[in-house]
């Protein structure tokens, strides 16, 4: 909890608001250094505002992770398919049309990309998600999902991770319990280079199955045009960066 509060804090924009009080606070003392620091907080707030940054940093980060499909030759193909949980969203015992604890955009997208890799392989599918607050973990909503409106019943499920590393971890438990030691593993594209560090440390072979790859920059005027949803996309980017490093010195 200490962690994703320091996260939330340290990252953009919540991140840049940090210069500009320090800023305000120093102008009187050190008038140099804290205009300075406001003009950096308010050059970053705004260019952090701009859709092409975050989908730059994206494009970085999914380049190398394509999904190949499999060929006669490979050596040590995938045998499983492992979809890894995403968002989700508390609501009300009642009074709406889907009641309580229902899965994200995130889930739902990698749910679906998943049941059409298997659709296309034929391969076994593991689930992994741990538990959130309301008690009801997303591999199980995710699970039901699959099974009540994709029509495809997963073959095993994981329920106690709660973070990328530790759904590598639990996921090769389960796997290696199998005989099973390379996997599709699908995510986001811009989660997947941490996913597969996750996945190569756990000791899985692990082949990037992303749910849809991020368009790069095209010069379009409007992604330079500041706007609010960016600074969401920019936050998940630098996170994702963030992560990679932290996971790559772990490894």
């Amino acid at each position: 909890m200490i962690y994703k509060a320091l996260v939330n804090l340290l990252l953009p924009p919540i991140g840049l608001l940090l210069p500009l009080i320090l800023g305000c606070l120093l102008l009187s003392r050190r008038p140099r250094l804290g205009r300075c620091l406001l003009i950096f907080g308010t050059c970053g707030l705004v260019v952090s505002a701009m859709q092409a940054v975050p989908d730059a940093l994206e494009t970085a980060l999914q380049k190398g992770y394509e999904l190949r499909s499999i060929r006669p030759d490979d050596v040590d193909p995938p045998k499983a398919i492992v979809i890894l949980g995403g968002t989700f969203r508390d609501g009300l015992p009642d009074g709406g049309i889907i009641n309580g604890s229902e899965l994200g955009g995130l889930s739902i997208d990698r749910a679906r990309a998943g049941a059409i890799l298997h659709t296309q392989t034929g391969l076994p599918i593991l689930i992994s998600g741990g538990s959130r607050s309301t008690g009801v973990s997303v591999g199980l909503m995710m699970r039901r999902f699959m099974e009540n409106e994709l029509h495809i019943a997963p073959r095993w499920m994981e329920t106690e991770s709660a973070t990328t590393w530790s759904n590598a971890a639990n996921s090769a438990t389960i796997l290696k319990g199998a005989g099973i030691d390379t996997v599709y593993v699908v995510t986001d594209s811009w989660h997947m280079r941490r996913a597969v560090i996750a996945f190569r440390h756990a000791g899985l072979t692990a082949w990037p199955a992303p749910v849809i790859r991020t368009l790069p920059p095209d010069g379009n005027v409007a992604h330079y045009v500041p706007k609010v949803g960016a600074w969401l996309n920019t936050y998940y980017a630098v996170h994702e960066w963030v992560g990679c490093l932290f996971y790559a010195l772990r490894d």
